[in-house]
């Protein structure tokens, strides 16, 4: 990527997909620039809707690669069509291969693939990337030729892949490849500088869309956002938020209309993860009863896999 002016390039890119003026998202965007001029793979950590495949569009952005950005939620393909889908197939490969198709890594040469949800990728394909990212090499399901493809691969994971690891669900080659490079994505209630500069932003972008107009968020409103725990983060915000322009009427949001409610502490001092796993177990009850118990669309509402919905059912002890 050329420029005059290099800064103002910069701060273009990380205004449309990263914005913040705190400690934090300043330490973060030094961090993708620093990662930004080296072609190794980069994991990125963090939990759930922080902007993880933001941080990947502003590393590939600024890297100025002359190829696509691709992003794929490893979680959301099954294991039977993953190698399929990253490293493509020949015509006649199997039933219905009707013609040759480039997988993910192959189309997005000269570019960037982002595998969201890396710790959803099942053992026998961690293997097949474990040889790309060594080799540079990939062969099309049905073929016995091997392609020399250039792809900068950026993996994200709100797991611990380290006890993945340990627990012998992820290979540990893999991961310290992976690893070249971490970058750990901070969540919104460590960031509430930030926190008003979003809640505008998402607001002024769901009413124009919207058509309708809002003065703004109440100061209770604005208080009460500065304190909320998020534990669905930046897209938990944005939800509440696009939820209220659709449904308030009234000149202000309030915080009522976000739906926010304040969990009391002032009788017990419940520890944060205990706080942390009875907001999840409350917001994953809602979704299955919101959706009369669909996996698949609950899953895609709370903005996680359906593997690891079942997983969090299963650890909360619901029915769905």
């Amino acid at each position: 990527m050329t420029s005059s002016n290099p800064v103002l390039t910069d701060n273009l890119i990380f205004d449309r997909v990263l914005l913040g003026h705190s400690t934090m998202i300043q330490a973060l965007k030094q961090t993708i620039k620093k990662a930004s001029t080296v072609d190794s793979p980069v994991l990125i950590t963090g939990e759930t809707g922080t902007g993880k495949e933001l941080v990947a569009r502003a590393l590939h952005e600024m890297s100025g690669q002359a190829g696509p950005f691709m992003a794929v939620n490893s979680g959301g393909i099954t294991s039977s069509l993953i190698q399929a889908a990253l490293f493509g197939y020949e015509k006649g490969a199997f039933t219905g291969a009707s013609q040759r198709k480039k997988g993910f890594i192959e189309a997005a040469e000269n570019g960037t693939l982002f595998l969201d949800e890396i710790g959803e990728l099942p053992l026998e394909q961690q293997a097949n990337l474990l040889r790309f990212l060594q080799e540079g090499t990939i062969q099309r399901v049905g073929s016995t030729d091997t392609l020399k493809i250039k792809t900068r691969v950026i993996a994200a994971s709100n797991v611990d892949l380290e006890k993945a690891v340990e627990a012998g669900r992820f290979r540990a080659d893999l991961f310290y490849r992976l690893n070249v490079l971490e970058i750990k994505t901070p969540p919104l209630r460590e960031r509430e500088q930030d926190i008003e500069l979003l809640a505008y932003y998402f607001l002024n972008k769901f009413s124009a869309e919207h058509e309708k107009h809002y003065e703004g968020f109440s100061s209770e409103c604005l208080e009460q956002m500065k304190h909320y725990a998020w534990y669905g983060n930046i897209r938990e915000m944005m939800n509440r938020i696009k939820r209220a322009v659709i449904m308030s009427d009234g000149q202000c949001l309030t915080a009522h209309d976000l739906g926010l409610i304040q969990l009391d502490t002032s009788h017990a001092p419940h520890k944060l993860r205990a706080i942390k796993d009875q907001a999840e177990k409350e917001a994953i009850r809602l979704a299955l009863v919101k959706l009369h118990g669909n996996m698949s669309q609950s899953a895609s509402y709370l903005g996680v896999s359906r593997a690891m919905l079942y997983r969090l059912v299963d650890k909360h002890g619901l029915e769905h």
